[in-house]
């Protein structure tokens, strides 16, 4: 085991063992432990998720990426002024994505042949990718097209965009199921990119 993980103490009706690990970047926060089936993130302001809420990430490595579906399990203030906590479940990945992200967890690199090729035109190599080189980012392209704004959209585009599709999907002005949940995705889109937006202004 690497310098860069550490298991902890296994939560009851955690389904694998989850390792502290320094060898992935994230730009959500700082992750404090993965494993085969989720993750641990410290967010240093407002956590942009809601409980229940899904997120679509991108682990890099110099071989590949591995795209995941998180959901937002649990979320806690950690203090008044040192941010949120938040606890990701991996969704709907199949046994050998979940054997890469535990060798990520606990070792800090994945094989080629457990993630996408990098690029059509250079096929990856066998070779592993080194410890610390693995980033994960949130696939931003999504959230801009529920709220119909381009990638580079300002703050008040996806603000008016946000406020006139609340408007329309609203629960007191479009009753039903269907409404009622596009307007949490609405929400939720809306709170990830003004979040994006701050930390890239």
């Amino acid at each position: 085991m690497s310098a860069s993980s550490k298991p902890l103490a296994d939560h009851p009706n955690r389904k694998l063992p989850r390792h502290e690990t320094d060898a992935v970047t994230c730009d959500l926060g700082k992750i404090l432990d993965l494993s085969g089936s989720g993750m641990r993130v410290q967010f240093k302001g407002r956590c942009p998720v809601k409980v229940g809420g899904t997120l679509q990430i991108k682990l890099k490595t110099p071989n590949g990426s591995l795209p995941v579906t998180l959901r937002t399990i649990w979320r806690k203030r950690t203090g008044l002024l040192s941010g949120y906590e938040a606890g990701f479940q991996f969704m709907g990945i199949k046994p050998a994505q979940s054997v890469a992200l535990a060798t990520i967890a606990r070792f800090g690199f994945v094989s080629a042949a457990d993630v996408q090729p990098a690029s059509a035109k250079r096929p990856a190599s066998n070779t592993r990718s080194s410890p610390g080189n693995v980033e994960a980012s949130i696939v931003m392209a999504e959230y801009y097209d529920r709220l119909d704004v381009p990638r580079d959209a300002s703050m008040a585009d996806i603000k008016d965009a946000y406020r006139k599709l609340a408007r329309k999907y609203h629960p007191d002005v479009a009753p039903g199921e269907e409404n009622r949940q596009k307007f949490i995705a609405l929400r939720e889109a809306y709170d990830l990119l003004c979040d994006h937006v701050k930390r890239a202004g």
